[in-house]
């Protein structure tokens, strides 16, 4: 909704609890938006993953990466220590299984991406180099640092949580 207002789309009706959508699908929220152009569509339509990314990021690098210095006695001495830590891994999960955009948002990206890979072809084709400050190139790498391992903590965690109702599963089959 944010950018979709930034960028001076007008909006609609917004929805932000779950709903059954097309017969077993899930939407989690919806927002009712104008018809635009195809750039602005598809920024409106990248903004959750974009949020999401930022979001997890910030989580990343300013609340675990201090707690990881803490060790596991010392943040159950401090029940605040303990009570962040848990909402923000909560917060990290939700944010990461939710961030997706839906097929609707992303149908006019066809264009603008179509687009962008054409300007990387001429880039590649015409030998022009981009040249990135060291400054620059190192912030970047630590940025996609700090997502790529945010992102395998939810990965696990994804993946242990579906074990475990698997095997739930197959033992409620059982009896």
């Amino acid at each position: 909704m944010l950018v979709a207002e930034l960028l001076r789309v007008k909006t609609g009706r917004f929805n932000f609890t779950p709903q059954l959508d097309e017969g077993d699908k899930i939407k989690a929220a919806s927002l009712q938006i104008a018809k635009t152009d195809p750039c602005r569509r598809t920024l409106i339509g990248l903004a959750p993953v974009l949020f999401g990314l930022i979001t997890i990021f910030a989580l990343r690098a300013f609340v675990f990466q201090p707690a990881a210095g803490q060790s596991f006695s010392q943040l159950l001495n401090s029940p605040w220590s303990l009570l962040l830590a848990l909402m923000s891994f909560y917060l990290l999960f939700a944010v990461s299984n939710t961030m997706f955009s839906s097929s609707k948002d992303l149908e006019a990206a066809f264009l603008p991406f179509f687009i962008f890979f054409l300007v990387v072809v001429f880039f590649w084709l015409t030998e022009i180099k981009i040249n990135l400050s060291t400054d620059v190139f190192n912030f970047l790498a630590n940025v996609f640092d700090q997502l790529n391992s945010a992102l395998k903590i939810t990965i696990i965690f994804n993946f242990l949580l579906l074990l475990v109702i698997k095997i739930f599963i197959y033992f409620l089959k059982r009896f």
